[in-house]
Order: C-alpha cells, then structure tokens, then sequence
C-alpha cells in the first residue's frame, strides 16, 4: 500500500511536465531534477518490495500492480489537466455532477457484469454497519472531495492544485502506519521524503 501511495504521489509532476509539453516548451532543468528525484524514491521502494517479494507470483504481482497505479496516476493526471477548460466552461459543481453521474453509472456496469459473471452477487455485504460505512465512503470520501478538487481546479489551475493535493498521500501514509499497521521502513521514509522534496521543487517553481 505505501508503493501505491508513494506512485499516485507522483502525478503532479506528470501534471507539470504535460503541461510544459502541450505549451510547447521544453520542462525546466528544476522540473526535470524534481521529476528524476521523486522517481527515484519510487524506485527504491519498488525494489525493496520486488527484492523482498517471494520469486514467482508476487514479484510478478508487484510488477503488474505498480503498473496499473502508474496509469492509474497517468489518468488521473490527464483528467487534471483537460478539467480545467471544462470547469471554466461549465463551472465547476456542473462539471462535478455531470462526472460523478458517468462515473457512477460505469461503477454500476461494472458492479452488474461482474455479477452477471462472477458469484451473482452474492459477495455483496447489504448490512446496515456496511450500508453505513459505503454511504460515508461515497459521500465523504468520494463526493465532496470531487466537489472541492473540481472547484479547486477551476480556482489555482491544473499545476498548482494537483501540487496542493500532495497533501493526501502523505498523511494517508503516515496515518496508515499508527492505525492501519501497515509496515514503514526506512526505504519508504526515504522514498517519501524524495517524493516530496520533488512535488516541493515543483511547487516553487511555478510559484516564480
């Protein structure tokens, strides 16, 4: 979970870097450092995790994982930077609406296939402790984020809000480690902090 983190923690610089790119200029040295030492700590904690993984299926599973959240970061990156005109366009609670709408009605089609192919649904806990918790998830931890991110967008741009959204990743990071148990070695610490130290170049350079 803490090479999750530490990847999709990485997106603003791909935010910069795009962005840098679709002006039709080339990134700035400072970017490029930032961009080579935020990947590095990525790096070293996927080879710590790929090293101390059993041969076989789980250094393969750690491989095709961090992959996938790299395009996840990739996407997501991308949806940051093609917001803002629509925002501006639209403003940003339509804007918000309208997407969480398609996104819930794919979560939907998905739920339903996978249903149709898999077990039928009968994984799907309908308890009202659980009923609670996913109206909590949805609302608070997927919904008014949106809503502040998109408003957010529309307000700073691209670069500069993808830039203050860091600040997730690293206190779920941290937060995980005292309430979740997950592990936290001295690879991840460095790791984190070379993530941030890049995200922090970033962040003073577009504020030049």
């Amino acid at each position: 979970m803490q090479l999750e983190r530490l990847i999709l923690f990485s997106y603003p610089v791909l935010v910069v870097m795009a962005t840098a790119v679709m002006a039709r200029r080339a990134p700035e040295p400072v970017i490029l450092a930032a961009a080579g030492i935020t990947y590095l700590g990525i790096l070293m904690v996927f080879g710590h995790d790929f090293s101390a993984a059993a041969p076989g299926r789980a250094s393969a599973d750690i491989l095709y994982g961090s992959l996938l959240v790299f395009l996840s970061a990739t996407t997501f990156a991308t949806y940051v930077i093609i917001s803002k005109p629509l925002i501006a366009k639209m403003g940003s609670r339509f804007f918000t609406a309208a997407a969480m709408s398609v996104s819930s009605l794919a979560v939907a089609t998905h739920a339903g296939g996978a249903a149709l192919l898999g077990d039928g649904g009968a994984g799907f806990v309908t308890t009202p402790t659980a009923m609670i918790a996913v109206f909590g998830i949805a609302t608070i931890g997927t919904v008014l984020p949106a809503f502040l991110v998109n408003e957010a967008l529309g307000r700073l741009g691209p670069s500069r809000a993808a830039i203050l959204g860091t600040a997730g990743p690293v206190a779920t990071s941290l937060l995980a480690v005292p309430i979740l148990g997950e592990p936290f070695s001295v690879y991840h610490l460095a790791a984190l902090v070379c993530c941030a130290i890049g995200v922090t170049l970033v962040a003073r350079q577009k504020q030049r």
